[in-house]
């Protein structure tokens, strides 16, 4: 996990110096496609495995790795939000 952190915290900071012209609310919107396409792909390669719902794959999860999955990927949808972009061009900052 401290692996996958640190790569959603790189890509995420990357996002937003390679793309500086995207506010705020441009990466938030940003982390939650791309939350939605993980979760979306995490339920195909779980009916592929044989697990028919969403239930059912949190259901076979160990509580405290689940827990900390759920958190992980709460981070991986705000990350991209959290950083400045490097002209200081945050929406939610006022600038223009």
């Amino acid at each position: 996990m401290p692996v996958m952190l640190a790569v959603i915290a790189w890509a995420s900071w990357r996002l937003a110096r390679r793309h500086a012209g995207l506010g705020r609310p441009a990466r938030l919107l940003a982390g939650g496609i791309a939350l939605a396409l993980l979760i979306v792909a995490e339920l195909l390669v779980a009916h592929a495995q044989g697990l028919r719902s969403w239930a059912e794959l949190i259901a076979s999860r160990d509580p405290v790795s689940g827990g900390v999955y759920l958190a992980s990927l709460l981070v991986f949808a705000l990350a991209p939000a959290c950083w400045r972009s490097p002209a200081g061009r945050d929406m939610a900052a006022g600038s223009p």
